[in-house]
């Protein structure tokens, strides 16, 4: 692609990072300030993990309708209407989140569904932007951005919040009127540059063909008669389980190893949102070294299961510096899986027109995890103390093997059908 095209393409990306990086930063907010909210909203581990199920919940029920409405109208438009509801729901959690836990959740509900009308058009334009080539490393550059804009709102959070709050519910107001603005700013910047007309220019397609209007119902069951789909499922719900499960360590650290909390939230953003700039890195070894994103999934998820297991077998009266640094691992080659997840559509064989649809089915299944993950893992902190720790591990485990399989299948299955063309 010409010089000036991809300076355009990463513009517009860079702008969905930072977006994507806002909108779904607060219903996840446990990742970094799981302690000031607990806290300012007096929520027990389980009633937080509650409240991620309700995300989860809305994951079911919007993902696939959010793909359908991203192949039949404009992405842009929706992404429009996901940012003005996130603001509005945002402002309104910063003046009520202490009016108890069932109008937490009712918050919750209220902050995920814009999230999730989000996804599918997030996802379409994002391959509208790319193109056919160098997939993997564009959509590393967009979780790069993203992972910035999470590491930049969770600095600023700290320190504004520390600066100026003279309690945890000051300082969660602070910092969910620091996501609010950021919401703002971000539903400018869509409206403003992301330009669908020129994405289709700079790929060479009809503007129409990155629309499937003529879209039918009937494409879905051919969609779920796809073994690469479901695969495509499995490689979602390992990377997505292995990056929700990065939350873990921080409080692991606290609880486990009496790390400062301050240290541990350092850490966590690292390991959270800086690790993203591994993700076009990734994208470029997937395209340029190995030229197969579902090859290089492969590896990195093998490596990531000696890791997850390794957690298993590491004692309590380990060093606590040693740890800090070994759980840095998990996020950094997470990332780079998790950060460009979406790319490995070409290998299963799915048209750019059905993209939407294609992301709201498998992120149903692949981001089911959200619907009872943080329930059960809150649950055993509760009841078993630093003891449930390791079963959270034996869990986390059990998905990266998932994803490994899932991406050895579609390995297979691409390299057939290679050599059928050939």
């Amino acid at each position: 692609m010409g010089s000036n095209n991809t300076v355009k393409k990463l513009f517009m990306l860079t702008i969905l990072g930072f977006t994507g990086g806002v909108i779904y930063y607060f219903p996840f907010i446990r990742y970094v300030f799981f302690d000031w909210q607990n806290a300012a909203m007096n929520l027990t581990n389980a009633q937080n993990g509650l409240l991620i199920s309700a995300f989860g919940v809305c994951e079911v029920l919007f993902f696939i309708p959010s793909g359908i409405l991203a192949d039949k109208f404009s992405p842009k438009k929706l992404l429009i209407l996901g940012c003005v509801w996130e603001t509005a729901a945002l402002f309104l959690t910063a003046f009520t989140f202490d009016h108890g836990f069932g109008f937490s959740m009712f918050l919750w509900i209220l902050l995920s569904i814009p999230g999730c009308l989000f996804w599918g058009p997030l996802f379409k334009e994002q391959r509208a932007i790319a193109g056919e080539g160098d997939q993997a490393f564009l959509f590393g550059w967009y979780y790069m951005c993203n992972g910035f804009t999470g590491a930049l709102l969770g600095f600023i959070g700290m320190k504004t919040g520390t600066a100026f709050g003279t309690s945890d519910e000051n300082k969660f107001f602070i910092l969910t009127m620091t996501i609010a603005i950021c919401m703002v700013i971000a539903t400018i910047l869509i409206a403003l540059f992301i330009n669908e007309k020129k994405m289709a220019e700079m790929n060479g397609v009809d503007l129409n063909k990155l629309q499937a209007n003529d879209f039918k119902f009937s494409q879905v069951g051919e969609l779920l008669r796809k073994p690469a789909l479901w695969a495509f499922k499995g490689v979602v719900l390992g990377a997505y389980c292995l990056f929700t499960s990065t939350s873990y360590y921080s409080q692991y650290l606290v609880d486990v190893f009496n790390v400062d909390s301050s240290n541990a939230k350092i850490l966590q953003i690292i390991r959270q949102y800086i690790f993203y700039v591994m993700a076009p890195v990734s994208g470029i070894i997937a395209d340029k070294v190995f030229k197969s994103v579902s090859k290089w999934f492969s590896i990195l998820f093998a490596i990531l299961e000696v890791i997850c297991i390794s957690f298993l077998f590491i004692p309590d009266t380990a060093n606590a510096n040693f740890v800090s640094l070994f759980s840095l691992l998990p996020g950094f080659f997470t990332l780079m899986i998790y950060g460009m997840q979406m790319s490995i559509s070409k290998e299963c064989g799915i048209p750019m027109v059905l993209m939407g649809t294609v992301t709201g089915i498998v992120s149903t299944i692949g981001y089911s995890s959200d619907l009872w993950l943080y329930a059960v893992t809150g649950s055993f902190l509760d009841t078993m103390g630093n003891a449930g720790y390791k079963y959270i591990f034996a869990i986390i485990t059990v998905f990266c093997t998932i994803g490994l399989i899932s991406a050895f299948y579609v390995r297979r299955k691409w390299v057939a059908s290679q050599k059928q063309e050939a």
